[in-house]
């Protein structure tokens, strides 16, 4: 059986309209998007520490866009 095509998936926002007055936080799959990844790995990079994330409840966590942007731009965000 063929192996299923995958795609990455697209963020909602445009990289460079992303400003973290507007939008302070990203869900992890949409953070994880900006990094070409797919749910399931934005999930897991976000676990491993590789993705930054923010615990804001007992049961959610999420990216900060600030933090994000930094890790895109190396630091000059």
């Amino acid at each position: 059986m063929p192996k299923c095509a995958t795609t990455s998936p697209s963020p909602k926002i445009p990289l460079d309209q992303l400003d973290p007055a507007t939008t302070p936080v990203l869900d992890i799959p949409e953070g994880g998007a900006y990094l070409g990844l797919d749910r399931n790995r934005a999930y897991r990079a976000a676990k491993a520490g590789h993705l930054p994330t923010v615990q804001v409840s007992e049961r959610r966590w999420v990216v900060p866009t600030a933090a994000l942007l930094r890790m895109l731009t190396g630091g000059a965000a």
